[in-house]
């Protein structure tokens, strides 16, 4: 096949986060950019669902075109991959699913062929089970076209459980240097397992100046929680914590990013609880800028919240979130939501100063560090 104007984003996820779409638009603006009149192609990883409407809105909204290109093989064996982990059994299987992955794919992959270059982006999905689709599919374009770039990624350290450190610098080593991440955590683990890589930052911080410039919505959000379950007693917590901050005398409301994966939980309308779920990563920015508090275990609603500058209380029961909270030094954050207590809230509206200075340091750090292979720090 003859290389065309063309790029491609392999591994876009679509299941709805809008924090994952508004990385998306990060780099297909990043890439319109670099690539001026080029096709973008969009192929989205193949062990998880689309969210046809979100994705739509996402149309809507506008930015710059693309095209849906199709998606990357599921997970080989995934019932039997469990099996064999919890035997311990995971890193002798491994190289077998690669090759499985990479076998199916090596049709479809014929056509990457046609790609100036192919950036690879990613959540923390490089973890210890789907990592073998992911790396499978990495041999199988890498063997047809070598112009394998990515922008920052994260590794969940879990991959290590199914990956020794000798196949993983061979799989990541596919990929062109720089190999970027976006947090600390991804950056001291594959350091630590001699993979050479640079400590970007989110995509999303390249559209920092837009997001700073999105209006609040028109009506009164309040105090937001955004939280993710991650514990079997978090409901309990969750109405514990909603009862309380009512007591402040000021709206109380759940937001989720993901529906697919928050509604059940957070959808508290029985109890007289207002429930947000924004169509769009702008209209999420809206709502933040809007609050009174975010209180929030979600990266990107972290992020976005204390982008715009509303007080956000960090809850650290999740990786990337204690990744942000050690970065940045924040004075306020809690454990879980068994943790987060009214006293802790309150002292943080009383006093939180401090609180704010911390993000806006990260922030500016964040901002100065890469959020793509092909430009320079600072530059962003």
């Amino acid at each position: 096949m003859v290389m065309q104007n063309a790029v491609a984003i392999l591994f876009a996820n679509l299941k709805g986060n809008l924090g994952d779409l508004a990385i998306l638009e990060a780099n297909l603006v990043h890439l319109s950019q670099i690539y001026p009149g080029y096709r973008i192609d969009v192929w989205t990883s193949g062990f998880l669902s689309t969210d046809g409407d979100r994705l739509q809105s996402f149309i809507d909204a506008g930015g710059p075109p693309f095209r849906l290109r199709g998606k990357t093989p599921d997970l080989p064996m995934r019932r039997w991959r469990k099996v064999f982990s919890s035997a311990g059994l995971g890193k002798a299987l491994q190289p077998f699913l690669i090759a499985s992955a990479q076998r199916e794919f090596a049709t479809e992959a014929q056509s990457f062929s046609q790609y100036q270059r192919i950036f690879i982006v990613g959540g923390d999905q490089f973890d210890a089970i789907v990592s073998a689709a992911m790396f499978g599919t990495l041999k199988a374009i890498a063997a047809i076209n070598p112009r394998l770039s990515n922008f920052p990624l994260s590794v969940n350290p879990r991959t290590q459980t199914a990956n020794a450190p000798a196949l993983l610098r061979a799989c990541l080593g596919l990929i062109e240097a720089p190999l970027l991440v976006r947090d600390e955590m991804s950056h001291r683990f594959l350091t630590g397992a001699g993979i050479a890589c640079d400590l970007g930052t989110d995509s999303v911080l390249s559209m920092a100046a837009r997001i700073r410039s999105i209006p609040a919505s028109d009506h009164a959000t309040g105090m937001v929680v955004a939280i993710t379950r991650t514990a079997p007693d978090d409901p309990v917590h969750l109405a514990r914590l909603l009862s309380a901050l009512r007591t402040l005398h000021g709206p109380v409301s759940t937001l989720t990013t993901t529906p697919s994966a928050d509604h059940v939980f957070l959808d508290l309308r029985d109890m007289g609880v207002a429930y947000s779920a924004p169509g769009t990563w702008q209209e999420l920015v809206a709502e933040l800028r809007s609050a009174t508090l975010v209180i929030s275990n979600r990266f990107h609603c972290v992020l976005l919240a204390a982008l715009v500058g509303t007080p956000v209380l960090a809850v650290c029961n999740r990786a990337k979130i204690t990744s942000v909270k050690d970065a940045a030094g924040l004075p306020f954050w809690s454990e879980g939501l068994n943790a987060t207590t009214l006293d802790l809230v309150q002292s943080l509206l009383k006093d939180g100063i401090g609180q704010r200075e911390a993000f806006e340091r990260y922030l500016r750090l964040a901002e100065s560090q890469k959020t793509s292979p092909l430009m320079a720090a600072g530059s962003a």
